[in-house]
């Protein structure tokens, strides 16, 4: 019996990208989620392209909140993920899927490739955070990446 335990637990490690296994922990122990990121936990790390093809933009950076949009030309009706960082510590990591009337008018198939994100309490310590969103897997940042402001302690 202990032998099949260990067994199956093994397989299940084995199954588990271990990239996403170490962020979710990461993620987890640091950081509430936002709902709309809770629910669109990913369930493996995306790679980029070898040809990708990579538009976007970091449109807004506030106090409680991010958004912008981000596309791969090389896979217009494919939602891509960003990842969100402050200084070098990864905030998230959310799906850009959301409807936008302007994408869609300016070519970006389906206009499905905006996100936002509300950044978490932490932040707001009195400090200078560095908030840069880049191309999930990539180090790119997408235009009007980073953004420095001094969040107001709670």
């Amino acid at each position: 019996m202990a032998l099949m335990l260990l067994l199956n637990w093994t397989l299940f490690n084995q199954t588990l990208d271990a990239s996403l296994w170490n962020s979710l922990g990461a993620i987890s122990s640091r950081h509430q989620l936002s709902p709309a990121v809770r629910s669109a936990t990913p369930s493996t790390t995306q790679k980029p392209a070898p040809t990708a093809q990579f538009e976007g933009s970091l449109d807004k950076v506030e106090i409680g909140s991010l958004g912008g949009w981000a596309w791969d030309a090389a896979q217009p009706n494919t939602a891509i993920k960003v990842d969100i960082y402050d200084g070098a510590t990864l905030l998230s990591t959310v799906v850009a899927g959301e409807f936008r009337e302007d994408l869609k008018s300016a070519g970006k198939r389906d206009g499905k490739h905006a996100f936002n994100y509300a950044l978490p309490l932490t932040l707001r310590d009195g400090q200078s955070h560095t908030i840069s969103v880049r191309f999930a897997g990539s180090p790119t940042e997408l235009p009007g990446s980073p953004k420095t402001l001094l969040f107001p302690k709670l």
